[in-house]
């Protein structure tokens, strides 16, 4: 099991997303849930990706244009980087 450690990014984007979408909340919460306990559970259809500075990290889906971008931190503890579109404007990585 792995411990999510949250960052600033990736908190203004949720309060976002929820403000405009409430209803995602439960997709979310049981993404994140799936995320601690296995990060490359298939269902996450977790895969690498580059973000928007050229850094290698890892995408998990939520919806089909819903990601969230994370990577792993300290051992046993994944960094929740960002979460948001995976095409049009409101993407999160290239």
């Amino acid at each position: 099991m792995f411990a999510l450690s949250v960052k600033p990014r990736f908190s203004r984007d949720l309060r976002k997303l929820l403000g405009e979408q409430p209803h995602l909340a439960s997709e979310v919460r049981a993404v994140l849930a799936l995320l601690s306990e296995n990060p490359r559970d298939p269902k996450l259809r977790s895969h690498k990706a580059t973000d928007s500075e050229g850094r290698v990290i890892f995408s998990a889906e939520v919806t089909g244009d819903l990601r969230i971008l994370w990577d792993y931190g300290e051992p046993g503890v994944i960094e929740l980087l960002r979460i948001g579109g995976h095409s049009g404007a409101k993407k999160v990585y290239r």
